[in-house]
């Protein structure tokens, strides 16, 4: 693992060469986006052993992690939620380790007092002691280098010291990343979190002391969760989760298939929410964007949305005014029951009405709103009505425009300067004319109305599709 989660990032010789383009960032990371399979069959030895090496990843700034928790091994459950929150959300993690985009995918349990377990870890001063139910240290922990050659026993017994005539590992170049934690100050051997290794015992001769070597981000800001559809789990700690780590999140996307969520306890809990995607309804997945709001710095207003009746979603995103119809920017809308067997359709003759009523609803929803980018509608096979109908509202422009690049902002600028600069010819009197005397306008146009063409001088954009 400590191979895979490097704690030093490639120079830029080794990232460029002339059988790849170049890569302008002078200090790349590795790898896309790395998978990781964690089944019920993963001892909690190699759980640690792999958090360690994540708290100080520089290989990767996008990690997915199936975490197939047994629901009825609490214990086991908990443990890992405590090494989660040290690996991906703790203070150090923020400090060492470049993750900035994470997905937790077929979660097992998250429980509330697994959380509760999660939200201690990033509470303590000392979450080292803690995972390990070490007293507390004399000398606060600390990050170290590990001397090349040194000894290190890493089969440790459950009261955390090397067993009689255990193995040793011993490394030919230093390892830069390992913590110091629970130093009594005075022993021989010292409590060292070594990453890829997990908690083992080095001599205090061969460690050096050193600060600790920070990235520039910011930590986990894109977060996806997805809990086990196939089989039971436990997901009432989720608000509680959303509480503990939210108020460093830009991007939430849930799978909500099963659980109830209350969207606006969601935005109460993650103030800097940008964007909000919440999939796996049986009737809708909605993605919704907040940055009017954010733009103007303003608060979200409550969000009202019935998950269950698409007229009455539609109805809502009618009302031109409506938080939600601001800030719903994609729509999928499931006519047809997808779990069903064989594919058992919802529009049927007892239903036939209500879904030729939620497809009206939609047309006339599209026909106002100005919002919304993307709409899917989901029909069974062979029932395409208003097909034609909703085809011609594809790519129509929408109440949203581009940003304006930073090049394009400053071109404008630096045109404005000049020609507020030129020098101002003589003209004589009997050949002046009107255009001689006429002023500039780029060169009288205050901050204000710069600002203003800022914000309104982009086109629309075109809607990018509506799919049925």
């Amino acid at each position: 693992m400590s191979s895979v989660f490097g704690d030093t990032r490639r120079g830029y010789e080794l990232a460029n060469s002339r059988y790849i383009r170049e890569i302008d960032d002078t200090l790349p990371l590795q790898l896309g986006t790395v998978n990781l399979e964690c089944d019920t069959s993963m001892t909690a030895t190699n759980f640690e052993a792999m958090c360690s090496a994540m708290v100080v990843n520089q290989s990767t700034k996008k990690l997915s992690m199936l975490l197939e928790m047994d629901p009825e091994e609490s214990a086991t459950s908990q443990l890992w939620w405590k090494w989660l929150a040290y690996a991906l959300f703790s203070k150090r993690a923020r400090a060492c380790s470049a993750l900035e985009s994470l997905a937790l995918v077929r979660v097992g349990s998250m429980s509330v007092a697994h959380v509760e377990a999660f939200a201690s870890i990033l509470a303590s001063d000392h979450p080292e002691e803690v995972l390990f139910g070490c007293s507390r240290g004399i000398l606060n922990d600390r990050d170290a280098t590990i001397k090349a050659g040194a000894l290190i026993h890493n089969k440790l017994n459950n009261r955390g010291q090397p067993p009689r005539g255990s193995h040793t590992l011993s490394f030919q170049t230093p390892i830069i990343s390992a913590r110091i934690f629970g130093d009594d100050g005075s022993s021989e051997w010292v409590n060292v979190l070594v990453p890829g290794y997990g908690r083992c015992y080095v001599q205090r001769t061969d460690l050096t002391r050193h600060d600790t070597f920070a990235v520039s981000c910011h930590g986990v800001t894109d977060l996806k969760i997805e809990f086990e559809r196939d089989a039971d789990s436990i997901s009432d700690g989720l608000p509680n989760l959303l509480a503990a780590i939210g108020s460093s999140l830009k991007s939430l996307t849930i799978d909500i298939s099963g659980i109830d969520m209350d969207v606006n306890a969601i935005v109460r809990n993650c103030p800097d929410l940008e964007e909000l995607s919440l999939g796996g309804g049986d009737m809708m997945d909605v993605r919704f964007n907040f940055s009017v709001y954010h733009a103007k710095n303003l608060p979200i207003p409550d969000l009202t949305l019935d998950w269950d009746d698409i007229v009455a979603l539609a109805n809502t995103l009618v009302i031109a005014d409506s938080p939600v119809a601001k800030c719903v920017r994609r729509l999928r809308v499931h006519l047809i029951d997808q779990w069903a067997a064989w594919g058992v359709i919802v529009a049927d003759r007892n239903n036939r009405p209500a879904f030729q009523a939620g497809l009206r609803a939609l047309l006339d929803m599209l026909a106002v709103n100005k919002y919304l980018e993307y709409l899917d509608v989901v029909v069974p096979f062979g029932h395409f009505i208003y097909l034609e109908d909703f085809r011609r509202h594809h790519m129509e422009p929408i109440n949203r425009s581009h940003t304006l690049s930073m090049d394009t902002k400053i071109a404008f600028l630096s045109a404005i300067t000049r020609r507020s600069k030129l020098p101002e010819q003589k003209i004589q009197k009997r050949i002046s004319t009107r255009s001689a005397h006429a002023t500039r306008p780029l060169s009288e146009l205050n901050q204000n109305v710069i600002s203003a063409i800022f914000a309104f001088c982009s086109p629309a954009c075109a809607a990018p599709g509506v799919y049925t």
